[in-house]
């Protein structure tokens, strides 16, 4: 147990768990982290990610790296729920999917974007803002100063009556992140 205690300072020290359980229950004031158990993510019938189980620590940077077609965008998109499970869970903090709905940013593929749309950085940062706002409720005052605080936090507020597609690549996926969540008001505090 001291080994363990040793490896993993996040795991509740209990004496009358088995081992192999010890590792499986994370100590109330452990550090956050992301936890995917077992899941199963496909289209159309056909899995892409078959029972992919992985934690990532707090504070931890991680690489998905592999060739084109091996899952890496659906991963992502089965992080932020936009693709359902098939089988599996994901934790983020201890907490299933849609619990933090504004912890965890994804920034789509440049070729998943329709960059003609007619659309201001600005408006794809308040799209962020639409889960908060409910079906065809206009943007008020607090949704309007949360886009600001976003446009400014990553460095783009002067870009904000710019079409998103006379952006540079780096400058979209500022405009991306930007977005806050449902809960946010800051992107820099999910």
């Amino acid at each position: 147990m001291t080994a363990l205690k040793e490896a993993r300072p996040d795991v509740i020290d209990t004496l009358s768990m088995p081992p192999a359980l010890e590792t499986a229950i994370p100590r109330p004031d452990a550090p956050a982290r992301l936890d995917v158990d077992g899941i199963t993510v496909g289209f159309d019938g056909r899995p892409a990610l078959r029972d992919l189980s992985f934690q990532v620590p707090h504070g931890a940077q991680v690489a998905v790296v592999g060739p084109n077609g091996a899952g890496k965008s659906t991963l992502f998109k089965a992080l932020v729920g936009l693709l359902p499970l098939r089988n599996g869970r994901i934790l983020i903090h201890g907490q299933p999917l849609g619990v933090h709905q504004d912890c965890v940013a994804y920034v789509p593929q440049r070729e998943e974007v329709d960059w003609r749309f007619p659309v201001t950085v600005a408006d794809v940062v308040m799209m962020g803002r639409y889960g908060r706002q409910g079906w065809l409720r206009r943007p008020n005052a607090a949704d309007r100063a949360a886009v600001t605080r976003a446009l400014d936090a990553m460095g783009i507020a002067a870009l904000a009556g710019r079409a998103i597609g006379e952006l540079s690549g780096g400058q979209q996926q500022r405009a991306f992140l930007a977005r806050p969540g449902p809960g946010a008001a800051h992107p820099a505090h999910g």
